[in-house]
């Protein structure tokens, strides 16, 4: 992963459902600058509808798709120093919650106030805006969530258990058949 001669002595890592974690990189990627906007900013654009029809989507999440197992693995299975697990769902779901157990993890104290001033702004000023078509059930056929599903049961196989995550794992599965 490019990391291993770093001295870390503890991470953090961010796990987000690979379906939505693809969809919102594959946007990022091929985000065009709507025509009238003279600032763009790709965090706020989605890619062109033409790209899902061809099979540059289609190459994009067999090639991603490996990197988020790797990604997934390495942190939690092969780092051998203490790794806390924010999972990116959790944290837009109770921000506060999380960011506390977050300070708990790398000992650090932060005042209540801090805390409460961070929940006035939990969504940032950036959101990408999706059509409705552009959902995970429209955009990944029978083929693609197989092959999710079974990168996601994989490291769930791997790790789930030991990391207490097979249930979050297991709710990140698309029905396949």
């Amino acid at each position: 992963m490019g990391v291993s001669q770093l001295n870390y002595s503890k991470a953090i890592y961010i796990l987000r459902n690979p379906y939505h974690s693809m969809l919102a990189e594959f946007n990022r990627q091929t985000a065009r600058k709507p025509s009238g906007k003279k600032i763009f900013n790709r965090g706020e654009s989605t890619a062109p509808t033409r790209v899902f029809r061809n099979r540059v989507w289609n190459e994009f999440l067999k090639y991603y798709v490996n990197i988020w197992e790797k990604m997934a693995l390495y942190w939690l299975d092969e780092f051998d120093r203490p790794v806390h697990v924010l999972l990116y769902e959790r944290v837009k779901e109770n921000t506060i919650s999380e960011v506390y157990n977050l300070t708990k993890f790398l000992n650090i104290n932060v005042p209540f106030n801090s805390l409460y001033c961070l929940s006035s702004n939990t969504t940032g000023n950036y959101h990408r805006v999706k059509p409705k078509w552009m959902t995970i059930e429209n955009l990944y056929n029978k083929e693609m969530r197989k092959m999710v599903n079974t990168v996601i049961k994989n490291v769930n196989a791997k790790v789930g258990l030991r990391r207490n995550l097979t249930d979050v794992l297991h709710s990140y599965l698309l029905q396949d058949d």
